[in-house]
C-alpha cells in the first residue's frame, strides 16, 4: 500500500470526513511518515501495512484495518 493511501485510509478512519489524495501527499512531502523510524517523504513509496510500524510527526501509529 502506498504511504498517501494509507493515510488517506487513516484519516477517513478517524475522522468524519475523507482527506483528499492531493492533502494527503502535501502532507507527507512537508512532514514526512516514519517507517520502521526511518522518515520518508516520497507519498509513492510502498508499505506494509501491520508488518511495517507507520507513525507520524507527534509519534503516533498509523493503523488502517483492511478486510483481506
Amino acid at each position: 500500500m502506498r504511504l498517501d493511501y494509507l493515510l488517506q485510509a487513516h484519516a477517513f478512519s478517524t475522522a468524519a470526513e475523507r482527506l483528499p489524495l492531493k492533502k494527503a501527499q502535501q502532507r507527507i512531502r512537508e512532514a514526512g511518515l516514519r517507517v520502521d523510524g526511518v522518515l520518508l517523504r516520497d507519498p509513492k513509496h510502498q508499505v506494509v501495512p501491520g508488518v511495517e510500524l507507520i507513525t507520524d510527526a507527534s509519534g503516533a501509529a498509523l493503523e488502517v484495518y483492511t478486510d483481506a
